[in-house]
Order: C-alpha cells, then sequence, then structure tokens
C-alpha cells in the first residue's frame, strides 16, 4: 500500500512526535508499504536517503512562535486569529 506520512517535526529533530513519526515511517517500510514522509526543509539538515526504508520528501515551511509563553489559564477563545490558514 502506497501511503503518506505528513508531519510538522521529524528527525533529525529530537522530540516525542519527531521520533514516533521516524520510527512509524520506518516500521510500515519494513512490513512493505511504501512510505512517503512529507516533512519541511531546513538548513541544517540534508536528505540522505542512501539507508531510508522510505521516501523523505522536504516541503516549504515556516517557523511559528512558540506559544509557551501563554498562561495556562488563557481561553483559547482569547488567542488571536492568525492571518491565513495553516496546513
Amino acid at each position: 500500500m502506497k501511503l503518506a506520512v505528513v508531519s510538522e517535526t521529524f528527525p533529525p529533530e529530537v522530540n516525542g512526535v519527531a521520533m514516533t513519526i521516524g520510527v512509524i515511517a520506518r516500521e510500515l517500510s519494513k512490513l512493505g508499504h511504501e512510505v512517503t514522509v512529507y516533512r519541511p526543509w531546513r538548513d541544517d539538515h540534508v536528505v540522505n536517503d542512501s539507508g531510508l526504508p522510505f521516501r523523505e520528501v522536504t516541503m516549504a515551511g515556516m517557523r511559528l512562535p512558540a506559544l509557551f509563553y501563554l498562561p495556562i489559564w488563557m481561553e483559547l477563545s482569547t488567542l488571536p486569529v492568525h492571518p491565513y490558514p495553516l496546513l
């Protein structure tokens, strides 16, 4: 089966989502699926397909501001609306 995995974060970034998506792509490939991972392009990472069991495609992206500075009690309805849709 052909599968597309789209993620905002992917190894070599080190976080739970990136590492999990990497494992999912690798294991689905081992099961015989044709996996293509679509991830943001990064200046500091060159795609090396030589040892990967799946295809990795980079796409244009942009950094979003972190929301860690927001007070935890702030309701979502008070967050500013983004001027354009995010995918």
